[in-house]
């Protein structure tokens, strides 16, 4: 909050210093003066001026630049500073063109107002020093915030490797038994038990080889999730329900390792009962490279939704990992409608 502030600060001295010394008298310095006006005149052209370069100036570093840092395209960072210029020097023409109109008519000047081609001409230089500071701007900030989120990154892994160091019981140790066990379970026939320890033992798999990597294939992710909610389903009475279905193909695609299960853990953890019949369903549709994850459960206890992996501090935190992770590319809607918890994620893959 307190960057937040002094961020907001700093552009507002900035804006309000090159307002001063270019606004005209007796507001300013009067750089942007136009002798045959009276500053009456003046001042809404100066005003109308600054705030369309000003939005032009935050649009540009702000919505346009960050898909350029993304996708390092060259052809599309001079495509945008060309579109941005050419639209804002004629729109901002358009405008000086008419107002001056207004001026000379209303004011009863002796000369005609100045053509066209000459605001254009005017504000092409104008125009093209904000876009130079725009993108010397937006470069500097980009730097900035991402440096910021290699930190943030960098205190996330550092506090989970502490967490796990504490709560770990030799994880090597854990699947070596696994393997044992199932070995045990598969000599003695018993197939089911077998089973269950052959998907903890995948499970466990993961969880230390694999989900180590930045990004793994997205084939492994989905049979992660097989996996878990094969092994709840152990545990469940006949009269809960689960459904899960993939859509689309998925060969080729990556995804950030366990982005996805919170919110299948959070649909077993408040979604079932003991007494009550319930219905969890979880679909996963990929079109090209864009994941929709959905997933929809009953709340059995109204007062624990805003306490799981995806309420309150966990959907805090599902959304941090997720800004860190895929910032500008994902969308998340969570929340309760009807008795039911329903959660839409969309990544761009």
């Amino acid at each position: 909050m307190r960057m937040r502030f002094l961020y907001i600060a700093v552009h507002v001295l900035i804006w309000g210093g090159l307002g001063f010394i270019l606004a005209p008298l007796p507001l300013g310095l009067g750089l942007f003066q136009i002798s045959l006006f009276e500053p009456a005149d003046t001042l809404p052209f100066f005003l109308y001026g600054m705030l369309l370069n000003g939005g032009m100036f935050y649009a540009y570093a702000h919505l346009a630049l960050p898909r350029f840092v993304r996708t390092k395209a060259p052809s599309y960072l001079f495509l945008t500073n060309v579109a941005f210029l050419t639209g804002f020097v004629l729109l901002e023409s358009t405008f000086d063109f008419f107002y001056m109109k207004g001026v000379y008519l209303a004011g009863g000047y002796d000369r005609d107002w100045t053509a066209f081609g000459e605001w254009v001409t005017t504000n092409l230089v104008i125009t093209g020093a904000f876009m130079l500071a725009a993108n010397f701007y937006g470069f500097t900030f980009g730097w900035f915030k991402s440096q910021q989120q290699q930190r943030e990154l960098e205190q996330a892994k550092l506090q989970a490797e502490l967490s796990a160091l504490k709560h770990q019981i030799n994880p090597h140790f854990l699947f070596n038994i696994l393997n044992g066990l199932y070995g045990l379970a598969f000599r003695n026939d018993d197939e089911a038990t077998a089973e269950g320890i052959a998907k903890l033992s995948q499970m466990m798999r993961y969880l230390l080889y694999e989900s180590n990597d930045a990004q793994v294939p997205l084939e492994q992710e989905i049979l992660y999730l097989e996996n878990y909610i094969d092994l709840q389903k152990l545990r469940l009475n006949e009269a809960t329900r689960v459904h899960f279905r993939v859509e689309g193909d998925t060969t080729g695609k990556q995804i950030v390792p366990m982005i996805l299960i919170p919110f299948v853990e959070n649909a077993f953890k408040h979604g079932i009962s003991s007494v009550r019949p319930a219905e969890i369903v979880i679909a996963l549709h990929l079109k090209d490279r864009q994941l929709v994850f959905q997933v929809e459960n009953p709340i059995q206890r109204p007062e624990a939704s805003p306490h799981g992996p995806v309420g309150g501090i966990g959907l805090q935190n599902v959304r941090q990992r997720l800004a860190l992770l895929y910032p500008d590319a994902y969308r998340l809607e969570a929340g309760a409608i009807a008795g039911r918890y329903i959660v839409n994620l969309t990544l761009h893959l």
